[in-house]
């Protein structure tokens, strides 16, 4: 059975480059466009990954939305894309259980090494 991984961004552009590598590894993508979209889908669905972008222009950015999602769903691991120069700090405590963070930008195979990384 293929892995699922769920994009959460609000650039259409970014959810389309980062299915590239996870469509490489045979991975199901579901893309979400923002934050509450996100929570709407993991009401009946789990992804056994969450890639997420950071800065969001929504009324809940990725902050509120990885927060949440600690609450509700804190065993599904996390990659944080942003361009955040400390994030870890940022983000602070989520109560996610698997959170990794990636710096801005990031080639197909960087995140391919760090998709297969955060499953392992």
């Amino acid at each position: 059975m293929s892995k699922k991984v769920m994009i959460v961004d609000d650039s259409k552009f970014s959810r389309t480059l980062m299915q590239v590598p996870m469509v490489r590894l045979g991975f199901t993508v579901v893309p979400a466009s923002d934050p509450r979209e996100a929570l709407d889908i993991l009401e009946s669905y789990t992804p056994d990954l969450i890639i997420s972008d950071l800065k969001m222009p929504t009324l809940m950015d990725g902050l509120g939305f990885l927060r949440q999602l600690g609450l509700e769903k804190p065993d599904i691991p996390v990659l944080v894309y942003t361009a955040d120069p400390d994030p870890a700090n940022t983000v602070g405590e989520t109560g996610l259980k698997k959170i990794r963070f990636l710096q801005k930008p990031i080639t197909p195979d960087a995140l391919e090494w760090e998709i297969l990384e955060t499953l392992s």
